[in-house]
């Protein structure tokens, strides 16, 4: 029972850009989503090459990865079913529930 404020924040980076290499940037607006009440996932896009690397942080804090708190990022399935050249989905999924203490 109860609520917490929390500032989420993504950082991610590559390789400067190049002929081959694309700089890390977001192209889609991050989104929560809440699949059900006992999870929580944020969702950003972001257009990358070669894969970036993602680190998720909680009030300045780097999120460490729990049962509870896990990271992924995959590469980005468009709407015709192939994957989408240079981007990327990244997810942190938070599991809440009266069964999780921090």
């Amino acid at each position: 029972m109860g609520d917490k404020d929390c500032t989420l924040a993504l950082n991610f980076g590559g390789a400067p850009g190049d002929e081959e290499n694309v700089p890390a940037k977001m192209y889609e607006q991050p989104e929560l989503k809440q699949p059900d009440p006992s999870i929580l996932i944020l969702e950003a896009h972001v257009q990358a090459n070669p894969k970036p690397k993602i680190t998720w942080l909680c009030n300045g804090d780097f999120v460490k990865e729990s049962e509870r708190k896990f990271a992924k990022l995959v590469e980005k399935i468009g709407a015709d079913g192939r994957i989408e050249k240079n981007k990327w989905t990244a997810t942190l999924t938070i599991l809440v529930g009266l069964f999780y203490q921090d």
